[in-house]
């Protein structure tokens, strides 16, 4: 068996890397929100791992941190209701 010296902390790096990405389509839960089977546990080895467990906990009671979906954006010139003047002159 041979001895991998130095592996350790590329390792590390290219984990740290993917969470980072993982990230940025998630926040952080505050304290005081609950928790629900759809959050993700933000694990040191594993990335974010989605919580399997019952929910309704607040995130203070959790020791790892709990992130969750941001919800989607709608810009308002996508909405498709038309405006007054367009449905008053038919």
């Amino acid at each position: 068996m041979r001895n991998r010296v130095g592996t350790g902390q590329r390792d590390a790096e290219c984990n740290t890397a993917v969470v980072a990405d993982e990230r940025s389509d998630f926040r952080r839960l505050r304290a005081n929100e609950l928790v629900w089977s759809s959050d993700y546990l933000l694990d040191g080895r594993l990335g974010l791992q989605l919580w399997d467990g019952p929910g309704g906990f607040q995130a203070r009671t959790f020791t790892k941190p709990v992130y969750r979906m941001r919800a989607a954006t709608v810009s308002p010139t996508a909405s498709t209701r038309p405006s007054r003047d367009k449905r008053n002159n038919r």
